[in-house]
């Protein structure tokens, strides 16, 4: 009886570890699927309970979400035009013009800007503003045609950026006009999809919905200095099984802004995690 009462408090107390695993994982907002799969790795090492070595805990959850974004990187390589797309205020301006001024003042290659919003008021004088520091030249496009004609001027240039306007997610016939635009954007390209870290889950999971109609390739994640949790970020990841090139934590340009791989998009994600383990990492 003794025996059998030993080995129901130690069953007990397993189950308990791995529950409060998963809550810890649920609370870096790490969809439930993923959380069961990933608690599940941790049911295998029944030697970190059984030694209470809890803080190798978030070494092996990192270790196994690098594994699992290892694949979306082999064959990335970077598109000669990059179009930037997503919801309004993620800063895609921002991001567009630090890459631009690295790319230019760092790599030494010839850019130029593209921008085909028109909708937000002063959108255009604020990337002119940025072409103008970054002695790089900014053309206005105002339809499918003339981006054509933009793009085939621009043939000698290493890189095209291209902006947008930010399209509320929920508006269809803007996203149409913006799949207009790219349909006629030859390859290689990266149409980036940009979101910030700080939305709610449920909106960047609808907005990456809207948006694959523009063909998105590449994810970037913008504001990850004003969110405590990043699991939304893997669980886009996971869903469209696309990788993230860059993080922004900043509006400063050309600063603020970091390409990122499977390993260091781990150890992002799992930041923080001994606040809400309770044990240090």
């Amino acid at each position: 009886l003794r025996r059998m009462m030993m080995r129901q408090e130690a069953a007990s107390a397993e189950e308990a570890f791995f529950l409060k695993w998963r809550q810890v994982l649920l609370d870096l907002d790490i969809g439930e699927g993923l959380a069961d799969m990933l608690v599940e790795e941790l049911r295998g090492r029944n030697d970190l309970l059984q030694s209470g070595r809890e803080e190798a805990v978030p070494v092996l959850l990192t270790g196994r979400v690098a594994r699992l974004l290892e694949p979306l990187y082999r064959e990335v390589t970077p598109g000669r035009v990059m179009a930037f797309v997503g919801p309004t205020g993620v800063g895609k301006t921002t991001t567009l013009a630090k890459l631009a001024a690295q790319l230019t003042l760092f790599h030494m290659k010839r850019v130029a800007l593209v921008t085909i919003d028109t909708y937000r008021i002063g959108a255009v004088e604020q990337l002119r503003t940025y072409a103008e520091i970054i002695g790089v030249p900014l053309d206005v496009v105002m339809s499918p045609a003339e981006l054509e004609q933009v793009l085939r001027r621009h043939g000698n240039k290493d890189y095209v950026l291209i902006d947008s306007a930010g399209r509320p997610f929920w508006n269809a016939a803007q996203v149409a006009e913006l799949q207009s635009f790219l349909d006629l954007v030859p390859e290689p390209r990266d149409v980036f999809l940009v979101l910030a870290s700080n939305t709610k889950a449920r909106d960047m999971a609808r907005a990456a919905e809207e948006f694959a109609r523009v063909r998105f390739n590449k994810l970037i994640f913008t504001k990850i200095d004003e969110t405590e949790t990043l699991g939304s970020i893997l669980n886009i990841v996971h869903r469209w099984q696309m990788p993230v090139t860059y993080v922004t934590d900043g509006q400063n340009v050309p600063d603020d802004i970091d390409q990122v791989y499977p390993k260091k998009l781990a150890k992002l994600i799992f930041r923080g995690v001994d606040r809400h383990a309770g044990s240090g990492p």
